[in-house]
């Protein structure tokens, strides 16, 4: 019997140099630069000590990480490149203050995926704003609707804010069901993830801007 998409485990070249050349920063490490960090270099520390290497969470195997981002690269119509991590998947700890320094766990952490395409990205606002507009007052989800409204005016969405519902917002929908693709693809790799979030960000300006907001509080 076929087994499905959900269970077929991602298929890379295995080659006989395993794990990243480049180190993986500490949270240590990490506290220790922040001190003599000018503000206005902080996102290019970020860029060069974290986001731009071999993710955390996939650094014994840094081809399965490939593998995922051209798996759902394809699926969602981006570049390869254009998909990252974020999180303690990337960093290797968390960046959150009420788990702030704990380290990532593939038995029990998720996967903070992003996008950033200023075409995928128009494209899901369209149905974002649809959400907002059905939710603006006398609704369940009037919360979730003003938090989507503050996320596009600083350049992302978290599509975890909005509801998966087929008929109503179908590339949301549909881009929320390959990431759950992508979780339960990894088990047959060891992980066994929590579900997940997909954040699209307009350009790599507005992704510049979420890290500042983000390490700066560490």
């Amino acid at each position: 019997m076929a087994t499905s998409l959900r269970e077929q485990s991602f298929k890379f070249h295995k080659g006989s140099k395993r794990g990243v050349s480049d180190p993986q920063i500490t949270f240590e490490e990490l506290q220790i630069e922040l001190q003599k960090l000018k503000s206005q270099d902080l996102v290019m520390f970020i860029r060069t000590y974290v986001q731009e290497r071999t993710p955390a969470a996939f650094c014994r195997e840094p081809m399965l990480w490939e593998a995922v981002r051209e798996w759902l690269a394809a699926r969602l119509g981006v570049h390869p490149r254009e998909i990252g991590l974020s999180g303690s998947a990337q960093s290797g700890f968390s960046m959150k203050s009420s788990k702030l320094g704990e380290p990532f766990n593939p038995k029990s952490s998720d996967l903070d995926l992003f996008v950033v395409n200023e075409s995928y990205w128009s494209d899901l606002c369209k149905e974002a704003r649809l959400f907002i507009s059905r939710n603006s007052a006398d609704s369940d989800y009037v919360a979730q609707a003003e938090t989507v409204s503050k996320q596009l005016g600083m350049g992302y969405l978290d599509l975890n804010q909005i509801l998966a519902v087929q008929e109503r917002y179908p590339a949301i929908t549909n881009a929320r069901n390959e990431v759950s693709i992508v979780i339960d693809r990894l088990r047959s790799h060891g992980f066994m993830l929590k579900a997940s979030h997909l954040r699209i960000y307009q350009n790599w300006a507005a992704l510049g801007a979420w890290v500042g907001r983000s390490y700066a509080v560490i």
